[in-house]
């Protein structure tokens, strides 16, 4: 292939803001003239820290993407340049971002739990490695009998969310509020009466009776 093609296509992936290196670009020319990428059904992802590493088979199970070190930074611009797919993970507070990611690329995400994957993990004479890893979820997430872990969306997924609603659930419950405004007002503005905390709301309408 001619050495001045992927000279041309980092300077177009340059101009909308991603640095892709030369043998990058040059090994995406080369799948998609092969028509590989084009081939891929299901894609296991085993989620880490920094470096991921990535499974993909087509649809006779035979693995035509293999990558068992990549990038952070490298794993939304492969994501985005396959074809829709099945994309299975560990479920983690990290997978859900990565879910709706790769959600809004037109894939659809199979979440698990860690134990389910386990058996296929374990299975054969994979052994323990992050390739491995992403080899049994990539096959885990296409059992028809797999339960799986419903995403959750960025709101639900906060922990400093979550944290304050269950707070503030509990102190409702404690000041026997039926109304979550009075428990707003009254974690807010205390007041310490003879009967314990209570809200102004609480106190206004002792005054009134």
């Amino acid at each position: 292939m001619n050495g001045a093609f992927p000279s041309r296509a980092s300077r177009a992936f340059a101009a909308t803001g991603n640095k892709v290196p030369r043998w990058e670009v040059q090994l995406l020319i080369n799948s998609f003239a092969k028509g590989k990428f084009m081939t891929i059904v299901t894609v296991g992802i085993d989620l880490a820290k920094n470096v991921f590493a990535v499974h993909g088979v087509d649809a006779t199970g035979k693995p035509v993407l293999i990558r068992p070190s990549l990038a952070r930074t490298r794993l939304a611009k492969l994501m985005v340049s396959l074809p829709p797919c099945l994309i299975g993970m560990e479920a983690c507070s990290g997978a859900h971002h990565w879910a709706r990611l790769f959600a809004t690329y037109g894939h659809t995400v199979r979440l698990m739990a860690p134990k389910f994957v386990t058996p296929y993990r374990l299975s054969g004479k994979r052994g323990k490695n992050d390739a491995a890893d992403a080899a049994a979820i990539c096959e885990a997430v296409t059992r028809p009998n797999m339960r799986f872990v419903s995403v959750k969306s960025a709101s639900s997924s906060s922990p400093v969310c979550s944290c304050t609603e269950r707070a503030r659930a509990t102190v409702q419950e404690l000041l026997g509020h039926s109304d979550a405004s009075t428990t707003m007002i009254s974690t807010h503005v205390p007041k310490v009466a003879a009967g314990g905390l209570a809200s102004p709301l609480d106190l206004r309408s002792g005054m009134a009776a």
